[in-house]
């Protein structure tokens, strides 16, 4: 274990990983960061959708319910990642999806501390989502570069 890594175990027991739109076995998110935290010595969880609870290498599967359509993931999916991540009492909760971002204002607002892994420019990826109307375009990217910053 390195220096750096000791000196993050002396104060990080738990970390919460929470994703409502990537597989649990992301390549990103649990091959590069998950099992690497858990090889460390931390106890990691996470969050994603699947369709049962589950334990690889080191790592607590939490499963969400997998929903259908867009609207239901972003609303009552995000809802049960956030409710989940409450519950999990990390240490450092990390969400991956910029809907999650409104639930992780909330963990703020109740004391934990949150990091949200920006995997893409999503302000710029908006102007291109041919589902949502063009008159609420520019107004999402406004909220969204809001968001993002608070």
């Amino acid at each position: 274990m390195s220096v750096r890594a000791s000196a993050m175990q002396d104060r990080l027991r738990k970390i919460v990983h929470v994703t409502s739109v990537h597989r649990p076995f992301d390549v990103r998110i649990f091959e590069k960061q998950c099992k690497s935290l858990a090889a460390d010595g931390l106890e990691v969880v996470l969050v994603a959708t699947t369709d049962h609870d589950a334990e690889r290498d080191g790592v607590s599967i939490v499963a969400l319910k997998a929903r259908r359509g867009r609207w239901s993931r972003m609303t009552l999916t995000a809802f049960e990642a956030f409710r989940h991540a409450w519950r999990q009492r990390g240490d450092v909760t990390q969400i991956h999806d910029p809907e999650l971002l409104p639930w992780a204002l909330i963990l703020r607002m109740l004391g934990r501390t949150v990091v949200y892994d920006m995997h893409e420019n999503v302000p710029k990826d908006i102007l291109d989502k041919t589902w949502l109307p063009a008159l609420l375009k520019r107004p999402v990217v406004w909220s969204m570069r809001v968001v993002e910053r608070l």
